[in-house]
């Protein structure tokens, strides 16, 4: 699988400077924007987001990421993001990739809120039990589900129920 298949890589010409983005997380601050989520792509590919969240957290404002998560597997860097203010992460989970279940197990033991989303597939949606099972077993508390076809609005009935069931 590819990255594109979690989240989209490719919609500008050029990123922003860490200057442009502080600009705007202080415009919107002066709007009224009180919360801020970082995203993609993948937000953790910039090497100034701790810089950035920490900016939008002096301005007052709740930091959220949008994440594959995999490079939060780095103990060190993952407690800079939470160091620097970031308040909650929506994990895009691979459930394929190992990469993905170990970056998730460094990130359930810390203090901060975490949405673990699930897009439900054709390879995916047979082995969602053992997945939610798993996730259970790491004691996520929430979770966000869709299915990346409609064809498989049955499947993702019985996996949202069974997700019911084990609480999360």
């Amino acid at each position: 699988k590819t990255h594109a298949e979690y989240a989209p890589v490719k919609r500008v010409d050029r990123e922003l400077t860490a200057d442009e983005w502080k600009t705007i997380l202080d415009k919107a601050w002066r709007a009224g924007i009180p919360h801020i989520t970082f995203t993609g792509g993948e937000a953790t590919l910039r090497g100034d987001l701790p810089d950035l969240i920490a900016h939008a957290e002096g301005n007052g404002q709740v930091c959220g990421l949008l994440t594959d998560g995999l490079k939060l597997a780095d103990r060190e860097y993952f407690q800079t993001l939470l160091q620097t203010g970031l308040d909650h992460i929506l994990f895009m989970l691979q459930p394929e990739n190992e990469r993905s279940w170990a970056a998730l197990e460094v990130i359930m033991p810390q203090d901060i809120f975490v949405t673990v989303h699930l897009t439900l597939n054709e390879e995916n949606f047979k082995t969602a039990e053992a997945t939610l099972e798993r996730l259970a077993q790491l004691e996520v508390q929430s979770i966000s589900l869709t299915i990346a076809d409609e064809s498989l609005r049955e499947a993702y009935e019985a996996v949202r129920n069974r997700a019911a069931e084990l609480g999360l």
